[in-house]
């Protein structure tokens, strides 16, 4: 399979976990994530190493994925996947990035363009 569909299909597995599981982070932190919502900082530290680990889960499933479906075109696929999450992880970011711990935006950047090739080396 040709490169670019592995990538979307990668990209919407991440989005769909993490849009989940963020609503379930929500549910249970619910206090800091309506101060949150609110325009108030986010500094929970429970809340944001649970966020970390949602993303390390959902980009080990997307590496994963894209790999498997891109198979030859595999290394490509990782390439496009990882630049689409860092690049879109990093708008996001930027757009809170007064309003939470520096130490959370460097980690979560870092796993971004880290663990997708681990997802596709371990379970691809």
């Amino acid at each position: 399979m040709p490169a670019i569909p592995a990538i979307l299909v990668g990209y919407l597995v991440w989005t769909c976990i993490w849009l989940a599981a963020n609503a379930g982070l929500s549910a249970a932190f619910s206090e800091a994530s309506k101060a949150f919502e609110a325009g108030g900082d986010l500094t929970d530290t429970a809340y944001l190493a649970a966020a970390l680990a949602v993303s390390v889960c959902a980009s080990l499933a997307t590496g994963a994925v894209a790999a498997r479906m891109a198979d030859e075109r595999r290394t490509v696929a990782l390439i496009g996947i990882t630049l689409l999450l860092f690049l879109s992880g990093a708008a996001i970011q930027k757009a809170v990035w007064t309003r939470m711990p520096l130490w959370y935006h460097i980690t979560f950047l870092t796993l971004l363009a880290l663990v997708p090739a681990l997802g596709a080396r371990l379970l691809g």
